[in-house]
């Protein structure tokens, strides 16, 4: 608010400055700088630039004013325009590049830069924005190499630490980033940049608590600032808080009405707690009023979860068209094109995520599943498995937030455990499906999957354990609760529970012929013969190439007296193949053969 008084009281005042001299103009411009109050200085700078076009000193601080106000295109035609009226000032071409860095143009930058070194010798700071302009186009070895050379030359130079600490950060090195971070504070305790690289890093190692005291320590010496109680607003989301986060919202809308951090995080809460529908509404708010690429980028996430992939689709192609290697975007792009059906379209986007980051792991588990869509199911497995021996990456943690992440994760174990499993592998499909319970012990399919595999090998005891297990878990879960009721049935629980577990599966799903068999198998194995003949009958008219109904079918209709038609249907069982009662229905189709001889 003062800023702006300033600027008005400076721009009331302008009539009467006409008369003033350049020179007195520029002092008083200079003056403004030095006060903070950039919008100020370009007042009095365009003036004493209307006065004298030529005066070079006045432009040039002019460009340096329309930096600090963020006045980009502003700056670079008043740098252009000094190098124009004086080729020798070979700095400008410096500033120059500085300005294309933060412009997110790193060949322009780099172009600059070259123009410099023609006339002067590689310097410190024209190494330094060399190695930044790679570390924006991701070529971070060649970043790091500039940036070494350049601290050679300057040890104390803040930005060159800063653009390394990054450079380390993307490839989790830690320590290191650690170190570059401590020494710029050291030398500038309120640089905000590295506080909030520093906050960053240690909210990638679980340090939250340290991350919030940094954001807490960035709102105090900059009140005007958004982003610090903004990015405190992601830190309680992460760590489960979603008052705290919603109440700094409300501060954020209430302050900065103006700005759309307040929206954004209020949308963010609301995805977090999966109203997708509220969060698409304030996050395009926040859009209108302040577009950023992290805002397109959780309104796509909302768009995505509440089903709407086609409009999706597009927030993540703006953000790719604008910032090709926006790798989360990308992997998201090519999740949408797969659940549309378009294998070939995602795998070739997720290829392109590959080739900026060989080891997101997320994008290894796209590509996984879109291999297995063509059919090409070693080459999908391969990747599912390198899916799951990486670490999280960012769109994981994203979609973890709406709920996604981490059930994607336990999918490509599921997945890898089915395939093992088809393969006869069942010793890594067991190991897979025990791995996805240990990483979410509460999921039914992952116990239920293990009961299978334990069933098949005659473990019948440990399985009937882990299908108890399921049903802790999710009490209606049919599957468990039907092969439960046939272990029973069978001798590995009481005949009565085996009754209760199977009417239950049949009461959820009627129509199912699986449950219909398995509730006739038990009501046949309790006594309850007309009943239990009409339910096997029916499943096994609905199942008429399992031999496990066919079989069961059988033993009704020898329990009812019709053993024509049971020995037809024991027939019919064993020349669909193998089940578990194979040995048995051999031998009492040979009894009914003798019988039928003695007859």
């Amino acid at each position: 608010m003062l800023k702006f008084l300033v600027l008005l009281v400076l721009i009331f005042i302008l009539p009467g400055c006409s008369s003033k001299a350049k020179e007195e103009l520029y002092a008083e411009g200079i003056s403004q700088i030095g006060k903070g109050n950039a919008g100020g200085a370009i007042v009095l700078l365009k003036n004493a630039l209307e006065k004298d076009p030529e005066y070079l000193s006045a432009r040039y601080q002019l460009a340096l004013a329309y930096v600090k106000a963020n006045k980009h295109e502003q700056a670079e035609k008043e740098f252009l325009q000094v190098l124009e009226q004086n080729p020798a000032k070979s700095t400008v071409h410096l500033d120059l590049a500085r300005l294309y860095n933060t412009m997110g143009k790193p060949e322009q930058a780099r172009a600059e830069v070259e123009e410099y070194l023609k006339s002067n010798g590689r310097t410190a700071e024209a190494l330094g924005l060399i190695g930044e302009s790679y570390a924006l186009q991701k070529n971070l070895e060649q970043a790091e190499r500039y940036l070494l050379q350049s601290m050679q030359g300057d040890t104390k130079n803040t930005g060159v630490k800063l653009a390394l600490a990054g450079i380390y950060m993307a490839w989790r090195k830690h320590p290191e980033a650690r170190r570059q971070l401590e020494e710029t504070l050291a030398m500038e305790p309120k640089n905000s940049k590295a506080c909030y690289l520093m906050a960053a890093l240690e909210n990638t190692m679980g340090n939250s608590d340290r991350a919030l005291e940094l954001y807490q320590q960035i709102a105090g010496f900059d009140k005007a600032d958004p982003v610090a109680p903004y990015k405190m607003g992601l830190v309680y989301l992460d760590k489960h808080d979603v008052e705290k986060a919603r109440k700094l919202a409300a501060y954020l809308v209430k302050t900065f009405p103006d700005k759309g951090e307040g929206s954004r995080l209020q949308g963010l809460v609301q995805y977090y707690t999966k109203n997708y529908t509220e969060a698409i509404a304030l996050l395009q708010e926040s859009l209108k009023k302040q577009p950023s690429m992290e805002g397109y980028y959780f309104l796509g996430l909302s768009l995505y979860c509440h089903g709407e992939l086609e409009n999706a689709l597009s927030q993540f192609r703006r953000i790719i068209d604008y910032n090709p290697s926006f790798v989360q975007a990308r992997v998201l792009n090519s999740l949408i094109l797969l659940r549309q059906g378009r294998a070939d379209d995602a795998i070739g986007e997720i290829r392109k995520v590959l080739q900026i980051d060989p080891g997101h792991a997320f994008a290894h588990n796209v590509l996984g599943r879109g291999y297995l869509a063509k059919g090409m199911n070693e080459e999908g497995v391969r990747e599912l498995k390198a899916a799951t021996g990486l670490g999280p990456t960012a769109t994981g943690d994203m979609l973890k937030r709406g709920g996604e992440g981490d059930q994607w994760n336990i999918e490509t174990l599921m997945i890898l455990g089915d395939l093992n499993a088809g393969n006869k592998d069942n010793k890594a499909a067991m190991a897979a499906f025990t791995e996805a319970a240990r990483n979410k012990p509460d999921y039914a399919p992952a116990l239920y999957a293990q009961g299978v595999l334990l069933d098949q090998s005659g473990q019948k005891k440990e399985a009937a354990a882990k299908y108890r297990a399921a049903l802790e878990k999710s009490e209606n879960y049919v599957q468990a609760l039907n092969n439960l009721a046939c272990l029973y049935a069978d001798g590995y629980g009481s005949l009565s529970e085996a009754e209760r577990l199977a009417m239950r599966a049949y009461k959820l799903q009627p129509s199912n012929p699986a449950v219909m068999e398995t509730l006739g198998y038990v009501l046949l194995k309790n006594g309850q013969k007309p009943h239990a003949l009409e339910l096997l009958q029916k499943a096994a008219e609905r199942l008429p190439n399992n031999g496990y109904a066919q079989y069961h079918l059988a033993l009704a209709l020898m329990e009812t007296g019709n053993e024509v038609q049971a020995g037809l249907k024991l027939k019919k069982a064993l020349q669909l193949g193998k089940f578990p009662e194979q040995d048995q229905a051999k031998n009492i189709l040979a009894q009914l053969r003798r019988s039928e001889k003695r007859n």
